[in-house]
């Protein structure tokens, strides 16, 4: 961006709208948007800032069939609507996105910036420029979700089958060896009395 002579930049905020679709256990298309900002005390000549664009979600999401749309009825910059000053602004924006359950966030890596260079007599022909460089990253990340009801039983029976399996294995060990060994006093009582035929 070029600047006058008597242009400074001191500070750099930005926000980046994007759409988000989950196509994986949950699936999810939802627009978002992602917040930046680096402020400098002096004269900045370029910004670089680097970091991972995050999901943020408040509580699990469900997993049944179809792409669910929990945002339909609540875009965040609906073109075809008319907009005040307040709706696009960054403050009315991050506080729409911020009471959303599912949503992204932007975790800033690092942020570096060069300070300005004035220009000398020689260049004073050449504009002052500025430039911001921000790259953001979509790492793999954990999404809780919502098993459902067949899955967790199904889940569940196997852990308990498992586990009995075991514990009857080695309880079975263990009392054969105690009464084998007569290490507890036992004594043998028939339950069923068999009749002599004659």
């Amino acid at each position: 961006m070029p600047l006058h002579s008597y242009e400074n930049v001191t500070r750099v905020s930005g926000l980046v709208y994007h759409t988000v679709i989950l196509k994986d256990r949950a699936k999810y298309v939802f627009d978002s948007i992602s917040y930046f900002n680096y402020e400098s005390g002096s004269p900045l000549g370029a910004v670089t800032i680097d970091g991972d664009v995050m999901l943020r979600q408040t509580h699990a999401l469900h997993t049944r069939s179809g792409f669910k749309k929990p945002y339909d009825d609540d875009v965040l910059m609906d073109l075809a609507e008319d907009l005040s000053s307040q709706d696009m602004s960054f403050g009315g924006l991050l506080q729409r996105v911020g009471g959303r359950n599912v949503t992204t966030t932007f975790v800033p890596t690092y942020a570096y910036a060069a300070p300005a260079m004035h220009a000398t007599a020689q260049d004073s022909e050449f504009p002052k420029m500025f430039n911001a460089t921000v790259t953001m990253r979509v790492p793999l990340q954990p999404v809780l979700i919502q098993l459902p009801v067949s899955e967790v039983l199904k889940w569940g029976w196997v852990q308990l089958a498992s586990f009995l399996l075991v514990v009857g294995f080695l309880l079975n060990r263990i009392t054969s060896f105690i009464f084998g060994h007569r290490l507890i006093y036992a004594e043998c009582k028939v339950d069923v009395v068999h009749e002599k035929f004659e």
